[in-house]
């Protein structure tokens, strides 16, 4: 798996560290992981030109702690503090997903249910209707959804609407073959719970997650552009200037399931609480459903990554959007959970995992899932998309492969190895995964599967073309990588 840290080199000064009475609640060797902690993320903050951050740390499942760190943005100067909102990105997944599995519960509606139950409007591009898509599905990003940020984001009244005029694109893969990441599930699940409720998502995710545990996180987008002390968004320019970012292209409603939640550090220091002690009806969130293939023993519950460190479960989940990075790792035997949320270039991931370690005591869980280039020979063949890329070849040269993508411009680019059958490429200045999908271990690879993207060799094989006659190209920024269960090797946060 991958963790993309776009090289942003332009320092900010961080402002000096304020006092954090919650640590007199530690012991002295929780302080000292807690302090070491922040000067990780602060250090990372003054390298990736990132202007603030919040942390939070949940111990033995009862004892949070959180601290505040740097400028809510770059233009005003004004420093972040505890009530400071920062987005949580895709950590709004596991909200989500509960929200969901509450309504199942309660036989308001079921994780069986076909989308087109309640939303009778949607369908794909060229796809059966019905599309035997299942809601379980999309909460594991196993229905062969395209992603909806390959199309743009418009405003709609409620998140079925989005649904009614037009449709997210084509059936990538058939349900429940092959897992790939896309927001359009989220969304897609969102309109199912207005439509089987009567209530608009914002309602029922205040209603049902954050009024039970007092949170001051919140969802409406009126509520969080009224909010003055909300952080701001930056992404490194060209030359590596931070600069803000506009949410325009994300403040939306397309975005409230997948992505949507605006809150604290103690905001998501109790939903990690809550998340450690789950709700009954919760208990599906964190099993694992589907294998992501992206790094060996790792799989997919509903709204959490699901994996093993040091021999005990790990859960987890981060998040990039709108300049705004978020990692969120949760080990339920020890009642532990680590946040950071940053406005800001980078991902704090491999940081919240080394302060994972330290809190824990853990030597760090570093594997090394590469194999021999010379073995890679049956990696190498044709694939079509029909919708995205067109045709996909990938060549063996003895040594390691290389990826051409004619109708993107990609001619014998090499390909890198990340971990067994998850490799990455670069295009347009960027890092990009796939994952050369097999329908059974010893078989060769069926699907290369790129988040935007989805070739099919047997497709590829009859040599036929979709209706589209052009390839979109790639996305306009690096997307939101699957999770790094692991630090990065390269060191950033």
């Amino acid at each position: 798996m991958l963790i993309w840290l776009l090289a942003c080199r332009h320092p900010v000064d961080v402002p000096p560290r304020p006092v954090f009475p919650t640590t007199a609640e530690l012991t002295a060797p929780e302080r000292a992981a807690f302090l070491a902690l922040l000067d990780d993320v602060e250090a990372d903050m003054a390298t990736f030109g990132v202007p603030g951050a919040q942390v939070a740390v949940v111990l033995h499942g009862d004892r949070l702690v959180t601290a505040s760190l740097g400028l809510r943005g770059l233009e005003d100067n004004e420093p972040v503090d505890d009530e400071t909102r920062f987005r949580w990105a895709s950590l709004s997944k596991s909200v989500a997903a509960a929200v969901l599995l509450q309504l199942d519960h309660e036989g308001v509606l079921s994780v069986d249910d076909a989308p087109e139950d309640w939303v009778p409007t949607f369908s794909l591009d060229d796809a059966p209707s019905p599309t035997g898509i299942v809601l379980s599905q999309m909460l594991s990003h196993t229905a062969g959804l395209p992603d909806f940020t390959r199309y743009g984001c418009d405003e709609f009244a409620r998140l079925g609407d989005a649904f009614t005029d037009h449709t997210p694109g084509p059936q990538m893969t058939p349900p429940g073959v092959v897992w790939n990441y896309s927001n359009t599930g989220f969304t897609l699940a969102g309109a199912m719970a207005e439509a089987a409720t009567g209530a608009d998502w914002i309602d029922l995710v205040q209603e049902r997650i954050f009024d039970p545990l007092q949170l001051g996180a919140v969802v409406d987008l009126a509520e969080v552009r009224a909010d003055d002390n909300r952080a701001s968004g930056w992404l490194a320019n060209a030359d590596g200037v931070p600069v803000p970012v506009g949410t325009s292209e994300v403040d939306c409603v397309l975005w409230l399931p997948p992505a949507g939640i605006w809150g604290t550090a103690t905001d998501l220091g109790i939903w990690m609480q809550a998340l450690l002690d789950p709700d009954p009806a919760w208990a599906e969130l964190e099993a694992p459903h589907a294998e992501t293939r992206n790094t060996p023993d790792t799989s997919y519950g509903y709204g959490l990554y699901v994996t093993e460190r040091n021999d005990r479960v790990l859960l987890g989940h981060d998040g990039r959007l709108g300049g705004f990075g978020s990692a969120m790792y949760l080990v339920p035997e020890e009642g532990f959970g680590i946040a950071i949320l940053v406005n800001g270039d980078a991902y704090p991931g491999s940081t919240a995992l080394a302060g994972l370690d330290r809190f824990l005591g853990w030597e760090p869980d570093v594997e090394d899932w590469t194999t021999d280039p010379s073995t890679w020979g049956d990696y190498a063949g044709s694939w079509l998309d029909p919708y995205s890329l067109g045709p996909i070849e990938v060549a063996f040269t003895g040594t390691g492969l290389e990826l051409s993508v004619p109708d993107n411009g990609l001619v014998a680019t090499p390909m890198t190895q990340i971990a067994a059958d998850h490799f990455s490429f670069q295009a347009e200045g960027l890092t990009l995964p796939m994952t050369f999908w097999r329908e059974t271990p010893d078989a060769a690879p069926r699907w290369w599967v790129y988040r935007y993207g989805v070739g099919d060799a047997l497709s590829a094989t009859a040599r036929t073309r979709g209706p589209t006659g052009s390839s979109p190209g790639w996305p306009a920024a690096a997307p939101e990588p699957a999770w790094v269960p692991h630090p990065s090797p390269s060191g950033g946060p």
